[in-house]
């Protein structure tokens, strides 16, 4: 029987390259963490289905929710959203829509109401998991002022 020897640098060499495996391989789990899709897809359907049957017919409907615009986390509950709701358009409440509703987003468990007359909204219906919907607050007019609705 033939017995197989390596130098000792060939040994050292597999040694290395499975260590930065296993070191690249826990980086990337890692990474994939911040993808995760903490309210899966087919879950946006249940949560909106009330929403979608209020706003029928609206071609726009204002955005409002917890997350910063800025994170990735935004995205993550805007784009299915925006595809459920289809094809009424969501329009980030930063854009200053003009529009009959506002749909609240929301990750967390807050006071909803408030938060809808920091932005001059009132609450018109509270739905399941942190969504509500919102419609502008009418300003009070003057004698001889009409006020209009949004279009």
């Amino acid at each position: 029987m033939t017995e197989f020897r390596y130098p000792a640098r060939i040994y050292l060499l597999a040694a290395l390259l499975g260590g930065m495996t296993m070191v690249y391989s826990v980086a990337r789990l890692a990474e994939a963490k911040d993808y995760e899709d903490t309210l899966p897809f087919r879950v946006q359907i249940s949560r909106l289905a009330g929403v979608k049957q209020r706003i029928a017919g609206e071609r726009k409907v204002g955005y409002l929710s917890d997350l910063d615009p800025e994170h990735s986390t935004y995205a993550q509950l805007y784009f299915p959203t925006q595809y459920v709701l289809a094809p009424t358009l969501l329009v980030p409440l930063e854009d200053r829509p003009v529009t009959k509703f506002v749909l609240g987003n929301f990750t967390r468990k807050a006071d909803y109401a408030s938060i809808g007359h920091e932005h001059g909204l009132e609450v018109v219906a509270e739905f399941p998991m942190g969504v509500v919907l919102y419609r502008p607050i009418a300003k009070a007019t003057a004698p001889g002022q009409e006020i209009h609705p949004a279009p």
